[in-house]
């Protein structure tokens, strides 16, 4: 595969199996990005601890992750929006020390 070659994989929840099928093929697995995909999680009303744990098992350190820091703004006035903002930087702090 070439410098400017790369393929696609569009995956709203289960990243971490997109990530087990393909670590073995590529060099470098760029995966964008963290904010978006937990507020699937949350879309989809499943467990955020479950499916960052899911996530943290597949990294094989092939990985470039993007994420976005929401908690140095304004505490949101929303149960759930407070909590994505929690788990964001629980995934987060999880992710550095992974690396």
């Amino acid at each position: 595969m070439g410098m400017s070659e790369f393929d696609t994989f569009e995956e709203p929840v289960k990243i971490y199996d997109v990530i087990q099928k393909i670590k073995d093929k590529y060099d470098v697995i760029l995966v964008d990005c963290m904010t978006t995909w937990l507020g699937n999680i949350f879309h989809y009303s499943l467990d955020p601890d479950q499916e960052t744990e899911k996530l943290l098992a597949s990294i094989s350190g092939k990985e470039i992750i993007v994420t976005n820091e929401v908690g140095f703004g304004l505490i949101p006035a929303d149960k759930t929006a407070r909590l994505y903002t929690e788990k964001l930087g629980l995934l987060n702090l999880k992710l550095v020390h992974k690396a």
